[in-house]
């Protein structure tokens, strides 16, 4: 598979890097809320439940939700415009 990849990115002309950096990050901003909500269910079950760090963490997960919605969507188009594009006959 790894070939079948390297071979893509060859034939196209691709930098990998940028490719493989983006979705890196686009998988961390996916891992990273995962975590927060952790940490909101966590502070929900405490005797007084701090409502200012809930709501900063409420606030921060929408963040990267936003951030990780617009980096998917450049990844995708570059991607789409370098390799799809390209490799379709």
């Amino acid at each position: 598979m790894i070939k079948n990849i390297l071979y893509v990115f060859k034939i196209t002309c691709t930098r990998i890097g940028r490719v493989f950096l983006g979705e890196l990050i686009h998988g961390l901003l996916l891992a990273v809320p995962t975590g927060m909500l952790l940490l909101v269910i966590w502070e929900l079950f405490k005797e007084s439940p701090n409502q200012a760090y809930l709501w900063q963490l409420v606030l921060t997960m929408t963040g990267l939700f936003a951030v990780q919605l617009w980096l998917a969507a450049k990844i995708y188009a570059f991607t789409n415009k370098t390799v799809y594009r390209k490799t379709s006959a």
